[in-house]
């Protein structure tokens, strides 16, 4: 028998034992430091590393601390889990789906958490009191909201929201800082936010079906005591109002408004009384119901494009204060800009052409009016109509080609004025279906108006009341 050499023997047990520590070194070195994978695919009784990860969300979050990473392959998980620490959970390659329809939310994060969220589709999703970032980031439910939150700081890019019932987005206190995302084929309202601050950069609202009735449900955003300012957006196809403001401030610059069942922006005041405010500027609005209405609220409109509205363009009322100028009314189903017993408020620079309406109604308004320097061409009725009305002043306005209204025994005057107190001062008005001018107990001035081709004659004046008329 061969005999075996003791030394060589012993050097062979050394080494496989240097080899087995060697190997069971890599084999723990082989789990990143706080980053935890998970893949349903997986065999049971993984540790979270790469080539071992966990079968389920649940299992990497036992495993967890705070400031852990967990990075999800793609697959269906349909769990329900609590993050109860600040944690990144990412999806790898394809997005993963975290959670089921029907059931409660895939994610609810615990109170006064910091959660990233990457890369997945999350089937319900529920916070309070924390801070959540989405990126990249598709969310749904058809059991409540997509995303619902209290007093959460919520930071969202590029994130899509359809199917949500109630509502896409629907944060209560906290704030949102919303960009380059989608809103689509919601019931409901997209975004519902209560005693909350938002801004609102290049989303998408579309499809937002009404079904409720109530005063949350259709709207593309409805905002209930925040602050809101929306920039560069766009709404279209929603059944209710774009936007609705109640006892709000909200801003909304260079956004579009197409196909919008009841008005684009609706800045309102609640129950209490207690109105909204704003400015709408630069901003479009194309086959629409009712652009802008304003109740009960101070809000200035600039800079903006009005065209295919079937209603009018603005209305405003019930001791509503407006600053409208320098926008553009073009084949306006009613009025262009409507005030029905607003505020003091200033209506100059714009331009309207082709309403089927007067082009400016004012009715049963006492405080002060500016009309001033607008151009309204082809409007039905009359150019401007003062109803009821005292303090009015109707200045260097060029008014022509006003249209027959048979419906109300072909007027088409210039400036109707039917009771009140009215200045009506350097206006130019032409070619007009009726008299350029036309007063019905009305007391005030009427001074240096330049009248040309005016069809029923330059001045129809009747009615004047014990007070004087005073014609320059």
């Amino acid at each position: 028998m061969k005999r075996i050499d003791k030394k060589k023997f012993r050097m062979s047990i050394l080494a496989a034992l240097v080899f087995a520590v060697l190997q069971a070194g890599c084999e723990e070195d082989s789990r990143i430091p706080g980053v935890l994978y998970v893949d349903g695919t997986a065999r049971a009784g993984g540790d979270g590393a790469p080539d071992r990860p966990f079968e389920t969300l649940a299992e990497a979050l036992l495993a967890s601390s705070d400031d852990i990473e967990i990075r999800v392959w793609p697959g269906n998980y349909p769990e329900a889990v609590t993050l109860g620490l600040n944690v990144v959970i990412v999806g790898l390659t394809e997005n993963p789906t975290l959670g089921v329809e029907g059931s409660e939310p895939a994610i609810t994060v615990a109170a006064n958490q910091e959660v990233y969220l990457q890369d997945v589709n999350i089937v319900g999703l529920k916070s309070a009191e924390g801070r959540v970032q989405l990126q990249d980031v598709v969310l749904s439910s058809s059991h409540g909201a997509a995303f619902s939150a209290n007093n959460t700081d919520v930071v969202a890019r590029s994130i899509s929201v359809s199917s949500g019932d109630v509502a896409g987005f629907h944060l209560k206190g906290g704030s949102l800082l919303l960009s380059e995302s989608n809103f689509r084929n919601i019931v409901g309202s997209a975004v519902i936010l209560e005693r909350s601050t938002a801004e609102i950069t290049r989303v998408k609202f579309s499809e937002i079906t009404s079904v409720l009735d109530g005063p949350e449900d259709g709207h593309g955003l409805a905002a209930f005591g925040s602050t809101v300012a929306i920039d560069a957006s766009e709404f279209r196809q929603i059944d209710n109002r774009g936007i609705l403001f109640e006892a709000s401030q909200g801003d909304v610059i260079y956004c579009d408004f197409e196909a919008i069942g009841l008005s684009d922006i609706a800045y309102m005041s609640n129950e209490d009384g207690l109105g909204s405010s704003g400015i709408v500027d630069s901003s479009r609005f194309v086959n629409t119901r009712l652009a802008n209405y304003i109740s009960g609220s101070d809000v200035e409109i600039s800079y903006c494009s009005y065209s295919a509205v079937a209603g009018m363009g603005v209305l405003a009322s019930s001791g509503s204060t407006v600053q409208i100028h320098d926008n553009e009314f073009e084949n306006i189903g009613q009025s262009a800009i409507s005030g029905l017993q607003i505020g003091e408020s200033t209506i100059r620079d714009n331009t309207a052409v082709e309403t089927e309406e007067a082009g400016i109604v004012v009715l049963n308004t006492e405080a002060p009016i500016l009309i001033e320097n607008n151009t309204l061409t082809s409007c039905r009725s009359a150019g401007v109509s003062v109803v009821n009305s005292t303090s009015i002043s109707v200045k260097n306005n060029t008014i022509s080609k006003t249209r027959a209204d048979n419906m109300i025994g072909e007027l088409g005057e210039g400036i109707v004025v039917t009771h009140g107190n009215v200045l009506i001062e350097g206006n130019q008005i032409s070619e007009t279906f009726g008299s350029g001018i036309q007063v019905l107990d009305m007391t005030g001035v009427i001074s240096n108006n330049e009248l040309l081709k005016c069809k029923k004659g330059g001045m129809l004046i009747s009615d004047i009341v014990t007070e004087p008329l005073e014609i320059v």
